[in-house]
């Protein structure tokens, strides 16, 4: 017999058992469930994204919309803008340092000095620094 003709039967009976077609048929069931969970997650996926971004959006619109009428309402010099501005981009930071000292504290034992100070429209950087009245008291 030709070595490819026995071979080529050796295929078709591993191919022809019963066995096979059971597990082809399981194989293919598991992977169309696998491709409907997977396109599930996916769909998932996208329309929880969608929703973040028209939420951002959103939040961003009201935001604006409100800083806007409290603009033309309220009329606040620049010094006072630049200072609400500058708040509101350095809270994350206030915020970071803080978690950061709580951190250090609890799980380092540290004591930190760490303090995170906006001066207000007008206040002197020496009206809240510890060494600068230490050195007003020197020179009296």
């Amino acid at each position: 017999m030709n070595i490819i003709q026995y071979q080529a039967s050796a295929l078709w009976h591993t191919v022809s058992e019963q066995d096979t077609a059971v597990t082809y048929r399981q194989a293919g069931a598991k992977t169309w469930k696998i491709l409907q969970q997977a396109f599930a997650l996916f769909l998932l996926l996208l329309l929880f994204s969608s929703a973040v971004i028209l939420w951002i959006w959103g939040l961003g619109f009201h935001s604006g919309r409100s800083f806007r009428i409290w603009l033309e309402t309220e009329q606040p010099p620049i010094e006072k803008l630049v200072y609400i501005i500058a708040r509101i981009v350095a809270w994350p930071l206030e915020k970071a340092i803080t978690w950061a000292n709580q951190y250090v504290e609890k799980y380092l034992g540290w004591q930190s000095s760490l303090d995170f100070h906006f001066l207000e429209p007008g206040e002197d950087q020496k009206a809240i620094s510890p060494s600068a009245q230490s050195d007003d008291d020197d020179e009296s």
